[in-house]
C-alpha cells in the first residue's frame, strides 16, 4: 500500500492509524477504535505523468472541484433534514482534505418499497437545501461542462458523432437547443448530486439508515432539474423506468411548492432522457438497444408523445 509520505505524517501526527486504501485518494482510518475516511484531492498513488500533474497544478481544476465537494459536505452538516442523511465532518482544511466519519454498511440501497421512498424523499431534500446555500462555487475555465445543458453537449458531440455519425449528431443538437430554448429558467435552483445513480455514492448502514455521499460533481441548477431523479428511476440493463417513484418524486416536489402548474415535465423528462441514453450508447453491452431508443423513442417527436404518453401519460394530470 503506497501512500504519499505527507499524508501518512499528517495522520500520524494527529494520532491516527491507517487501516487500508480505499481509493486512489480514500483512505480508511481509525482513532480510538472509531473509523473514519480520509479524502484528499491529491492522488495518493504516485503514477501520474508530469503532463498531469501541469494540468491540475496550472489549472486548478482538481482542487477547485475538492474545495467545492468540501463546501457543500460542510453545509449540508450544518442543515436539519428530514430524510436526507451525510457522514459528519471530523476535521478538514477547507481545501486539501477531510476527515468524515466512517458509515459501515453496504453500498447503494436496498430495493424495498421504504427504501426507494427514503431515497426520493432524500434526493428532494438535497436538491432544496440549496436555499440556504450561500457559498459561491470556484470555478475554472472547464466549469461550463458541468451544467447539464453543455455536459449534454459534449456527449452528443464526442458519443453520437462517433457511434451514430455526423446525421445523428446534428438531430440530438437541434433537438437539444431547442428545448433549451423551450424550457423557461426557473427562479428558484436546486442542488444537484450529477452521479447519484452511482451506487458507490449511496450507502445504506445496518440500521437501514440511507447516507450520500460524495458532492464533487454537485452544481446549483437553474433549468434542467430532473437528471438526477431520470437517472434513479431509470434501469439502463432493461430500459425500466419505475414511473411510480417518479411519482412520489413529483408528488413530493409539488408539495414544497417547487413544481407548480406551468411547470414543463415533458421537456423536462425527455431532456433527461436524452442525456441518459447517449451516456449508454457509450457503453458496447448497451449499444443497441439505447440506440433504438434514441432514434426511435427520443428524437422523432410523433414518436416521442406517443412513448411519453405511454410511459407517463398517466400523471400529467397531477402537474
Amino acid at each position: 500500500m503506497r501512500v504519499h509520505y505527507t499524508v501518512l505524517n499528517r495522520l500520524q501526527s494527529s494520532g491516527f492509524l491507517l487501516k487500508k486504501s480505499i481509493k486512489e485518494n480514500v483512505l480508511l482510518i481509525s482513532k480510538y477504535n472509531k473509523d473514519y475516511i480520509y479524502k484528499t484531492s491529491e492522488k495518493l498513488w504516485e503514477t501520474f505523468s508530469y503532463f498531469h500533474k501541469c494540468i491540475f497544478k496550472y489549472t486548478k481544476i482538481n482542487s477547485h472541484n475538492f474545495e467545492n465537494e468540501i463546501a457543500v459536505h460542510r453545509f449540508l452538516c450544518t442543515q436539519t433534514f428530514d430524510s436526507l442523511k451525510i457522514p459528519k465532518i471530523y476535521d478538514t482544511d477547507g481545501k486539501s482534505y477531510m476527515i468524515m466519519d466512517y458509515i459501515e454498511g453496504t453500498m447503494g440501497r436496498w430495493y424495498t418499497f421504504d427504501m426507494d421512498r427514503k431515497l426520493i424523499y432524500s434526493l428532494v431534500d438535497l436538491h432544496l437545501s440549496v436555499k440556504e446555500f450561500k457559498k459561491p462555487f470556484k470555478t475554472h475555465f472547464l466549469s461550463f461542462l458541468r451544467r447539464p445543458f453543455w455536459n449534454t453537449i459534449r456527449l452528443i458531440a464526442t458519443i453520437v458523432l462517433n457511434k451514430l455519425g455526423f446525421k445523428d449528431m446534428v438531430k440530438c443538437l437541434y433537438l437539444c437547443l431547442k428545448l433549451s430554448f423551450k424550457v423557461k429558467t426557473n427562479m428558484s435552483p436546486i442542488l444537484l448530486h450529477k452521479d447519484i445513480n452511482n451506487m458507490g455514492n449511496i450507502v445504506t448502514d445496518k440500521n437501514g439508515e440511507l447516507y450520500f455521499l460524495d458532492f464533487e460533481s454537485c452544481i446549483i441548477e437553474y433549468k434542467w432539474i430532473f437528471t438526477d431523479i431520470i437517472e434513479v428511476i431509470y434501469s439502463y440493463k432493461d430500459e425500466y423506468l419505475d414511473v411510480e417513484l417518479f411519482k412520489v418524486f413529483v408528488n413530493e416536489m409539488q408539495e414544497r411548492n417547487f413544481i407548480n402548474k406551468g411547470f414543463d415535465l415533458k421537456s423536462q423528462i425527455r431532456f433527461a432522457m436524452l442525456k441518459n441514453v447517449i451516456k449508454y450508447i457509450g457503453f458496447k453491452d448497451l449499444y443497441v438497444s439505447h440506440k433504438n431508443t434514441l432514434l426511435n423513442n427520443i428524437l422523432p417527436d410523433d414518436k416521442f408523445d406517443i412513448w411519453y404518453e405511454d410511459t407517463f401519460g398517466k400523471i400529467t394530470v397531477a402537474i
